[in-house]
């Protein structure tokens, strides 16, 4: 959905979709009396937060959201101010171009950090197996791939070189020494690097997406943060940890250009803005890591971003990633072996018909085995923080012990000695049809092709299929573990990897049947010229794509990615299928991604897209927002006329009540809603009124409204948000969810219906979370009964140990306490904010009827 525009049209076409949602407008009177008008209603001389902007600029606090109207306001009225106000045409394109010229900046900069990160990181890795030693001289900065093998030697017989060469087993368990003892170096160096900076760990694309969406999150966009990660990932993936470059990538380029914007004050003011140019960059992430600039742009459409406006997200994005993979492929020194296809699935012959029952067999597989990495990984991350988060030497330790292990069980084996990057091209290589084989790795040939093609001398592949088994129940393991821990870290590449093995074996298993039993009917179609038919590395291509889309919930990009990786484009029919059939088999259980799981561990309040699809909870669609609303009873109200609202009163409101923010009311008996106070903002009011000369503060009152000629209370009416969307309790929480997700919107207001300004209730996006966080069971009884729960009942003990950050809204989970009318998270509250606890209940369901025919009348009366 676009966001709140660039326009004064953004609004209105959400309002015309939606015109049963008001939008509150305050306008103060010379008597002191508030009025709301809807956005039908509302007269022209009424004052808005847009008036009312020109006298302070809004600030937010750490950990919460951004008011994307009010940014979005400041934006029309700054190129309003350049087209009205700058005369020189210089100025005028240079402000109106700004963007531009931060992406491009953007690209230019994180081309040359992606050389570096690989050589450098490539080097690391050679360097823990030997160093190039030429004409007698040691050339410490040769990489092994420029160096030739007949140069390169080992640290054994470097080191011990008296020992007698033909001793093998003494130099390779010596070169397993040094190998063991490098990679525990090198992980222990990256998880210092992390102690310095905390946000360098994991990926950081959780944290990208809940930025974007408009959550604030301090320094995790910082300079430092970018040249600690890229110092960390390289001393990650050298270490052999099985965890990915490409997602940090993603991080380290939002970093720089936000960098780059902080250099722009213009740029710099406007959060919203920010956003979208950030949004746009992460394409360059993905374009420099896999050398894939058209899939970074549909990276970033599917996963970063489903707020800001397509078509300008997607141009935007095209010029930042084709910049940045254009400035790696000229500047990479090995260019002829970078800018090529990296992983190559040769051959002209096409997939044949019978090959769509494996291929899809295939997608099936990955599908189920990605959910379940994804529950591992969970599984693991909570026993974590359970028992280590709590320590940074313990999370250090954690990283050496991990790196240890990792090499342990790795150096034996051929393919897991590889890095994942080469992992892959191994597994996407095909075998030769033919003598000439000089294209091809003395690894691929001697592991994973079979030794002949004739049917009655060819043998079952045991020693093929028990390392690509053991290879893959490794990576799955390592992999799901080592996400998570304290070393920065992607998932995409150890997806991909764990796909391609998984379906390299199915291939390699249906090639032996192909060569075993050519005369079957699935082989029919086979051409008579051909020794061989089925392709076992087309099937790790489509292992991959299938196994990277369960884990990461992409489709389209996933796709276009592996055909910018592969060429295999006359496979393109099988990979859709598998990913088709993976994201299938993974929406039955979670339509959440990795990333999207992690927030929710993480406890930051996300709303997930694909919830608002009525085919994932479909309760949700029948279930309405009036049975989980924190009524105005149970809410912590600032009154407009209140004796009480003094300095001490105001002071200790916020010391007492850690919310976001609070409704604003005209006074208790009417309770008519003038606005919503933000905490933050009025945390630095308070602060201002002290630095005031003169004022005693015991005697120093408030007002909200507009303060007349000789009032002497201060006025709080700046940071008073009138611009709010008012809801009918009647909707379903199917409805109120896409709300909040394409609009952005901080909390839902609810009033009265007929009367849109006596407020009835609130529900914040954590409250929605924890909504669909509930088990149909409990949201069935609601749909028949409301929120009760009959005094006979017994409690589910199954349900017992879920938890929901601290709100009112667990104990229906946790208890099936359906009580009526009187739940829910206030302003989006911490875990030490207070509890109400406002069960209804009833002995029989005649009491409970009764109940809702006294509710009914007492609707109509405020009606």
């Amino acid at each position: 959905m676009n966001a709140a525009g660039d326009n004064n049209n953004g609004k209105n076409r959400y309002s015309s979709k939606l015109s049963n949602i008001p939008i509150l407008q305050y306008q103060p009177s010379s008597a002191h009396n508030s009025t709301i008008y809807n956005n039908e209603s509302r007269p022209s001389t009424a004052i808005s937060n847009s008036q009312i902007m020109d006298r302070r600029r809004k600030t937010y606090e750490n950990l919460s959201e951004i008011d994307w109207s009010y940014e979005y306001e400041l934006e029309r009225k700054n190129k309003k101010f350049i087209d009205t106000q700058i005369t020189t045409v210089f100025a005028r394109i240079y402000y109106n171009n700004l963007k531009w010229i931060v992406l491009i900046l953007t690209g230019l900069i994180l081309g040359p950090i992606a050389i570096i990160i690989d050589i450098a990181s490539k080097w690391l890795r050679d360097f823990k197996y030997g160093l190039c030693y030429k004409n007698d001289k040691v050339n410490l900065f040769v990489p092994r791939l420029n160096c030739g093998e007949d140069d390169w030697i080992d640290w054994s017989h470097f080191i011990f070189n008296f020992i007698n060469p033909d001793n093998t087993i003494i130099h390779y368990f010596n070169n397993y020494f040094f190998y063991l003892a490098s990679s525990v170096l090198l992980a222990w160096l990256a998880a210092l690097v992390v102690k310095t900076q905390p946000f360098t760990k994991l990926s950081g694309i959780s944290e990208l997406k809940i930025i974007l969406s408009g959550f604030i999150i301090n320094d995790f966009m910082n300079f430092k943060v970018a040249i600690s990660k890229t110092i960390g990932l390289i001393l990650v993936v050298a270490s052999g940890i099985s965890v990915g470059k490409e997602g940090p990538l993603v991080h380290i380029a939002a970093c720089i250009t936000h960098f780059i914007i902080d250099r722009f004050p213009y740029i710099k003011n406007n959060e919203a803005i920010k956003r979208e140019i950030i949004s746009a960059s992460t394409s360059a992430g993905i374009g420099v890591a896999f050398n894939a600039p058209i899939g970074g742009v549909l990276f970033t459409l599917e996963q970063i971003s489903s707020f800001f406006p397509i078509d300008k997200l997607m141009w935007n994005s095209f010029v930042c990633a084709t910049i940045s993979v254009m400035i790696l492929q000229v500047l990479h020194p090995f260019s002829s072996f970078f800018t090529t296809q990296l992983f190559i699935v040769s051959g002209s012959e096409n997939w044949i018909r019978y090959e769509f029952f494996p291929f899809a067999l295939l997608g099936l597989l990955c599908g189920w085995l990605g959910l379940n990495f994804n529950k591992l990984n969970v599984g693991f991350a909570e026993i974590r923080n359970k028992y280590i988060d709590k320590s940074t030497r313990l999370k250090i330790m954690e990283v050496v012990i991990l790196a240890f292990v990792s090499a342990l069980v790795s150096y034996p084996f051929a393919l897991s000695r590889l890095p994942l990057s080469g992992l892959a091209s191994v597994l996407f290589t095909k075998c030769p049809t033919d003598e000439n084989s000089k294209n091809i790795s003395d690894l691929v040939l001697n592991t994973l092709c079979l030794e002949t093609t004739n049917s009655e001398d060819i043998r079952f592949p045991l020693e093929t299929l028990s390392l690509l088994l053991m290879t893959a129940i490794q990576l799955f393991i390592l992999s799901s573990y080592s996400y998570g821990t304290f070393i920065p870290g992607g998932i995409l590449m150890p997806s991909l990897a764990i796909g391609a093995t998984v379906g390299r074996f199915l291939g390699t298993l249906i090639e032996f049947l192909q060569f075993k039993y050519p005369t079957w009917f699935m082989f029919a179609n086979c051409k008579a010229d051909l020794s061989q038919c089925i392709t076992p590395s087309s099937y790790a291509v489509v292992g991959a794509a299938s196994f990277l889309t369960s884990v990461t919930k992409m489709s389209v990009s996933v796709v276009v990615i592996l055909f910018e990786l592969t060429g295999a484009l006359n496979y393109v029919i099988p990979i859709m299928i598998g990913v088709l059939l993976s994201k299938f088999i993974a929406h039955l259980s979670s339509n959440k991604s990795c990333y999207e799981l992690w927030l929710s561990l993480q406890k930051y309040p996300y709303l997930t897209p694909g919830n608002d699809e009525e085919l994932i909870k479909p309760l949700l669609s029948v279930v309405e927002c009036r049975n989980f609303l924190k009524p105005v009873d149970d809410l912590i109200i600032l009154y407009e006329e209140s004796n009480g609202n003094n300095f001490e009163y105001l002071k200790n409101l916020l010391s007492t009540h850690k919310y976001q923010g609070f409704p604003v009311l005209n006074n208790a008996k009417d309770k008519n809603l003038l606005g919503w106070c933000s905490s933050y903002e009025l945390k630095q009011e308070l602060d201002k009124v002290k630095e005031i000369e003169g004022v005693t503060l015991s005697e120093q009152f408030f007002t909200f409204l507009v303060p007349r000629d000789g009032d002497e209370k201060y006025s709080l009416n700046p940071i008073l948000s009138t611009d709010l969307f008012v809801f009918s309790s009647n909707l379903s929480i199917l409805t109120i969810y896409s709300i909040f997700n394409k609009l952005c919107i901080r909390v839902a207001i609810f009033c009265y219906p007929g009367k849109g300004q006596k407020l009835r209730g609130i529900l914040t996006k954590k409250d929605l979370i924890e909504i669909v966080e509930l088990k149909d069971k409990y949201l069935m009884d609601v749909r028949n009964y409301g929120r009760v729960q009959y005094a006979d009942e017994d409690v589910d003990e199954d349900n017992t140990n879920e938890e929901a950050n601290g709100a009112n809204l667990a104990n229906i989970a946790n208890q099936a306490n359906i009580a009526n009318g009187t739940h829910g998270t206030h302003g989006e509250a911490t875990a030490d904010s207070e509890e109400s606890d406002s069960r209804v209940l009833f002995n029989n369901e005649d009491e409970f009827n009764q109940f809702e025919i006294e509710d009914d009348i007492e609707d109509d009366r405020h009606i």
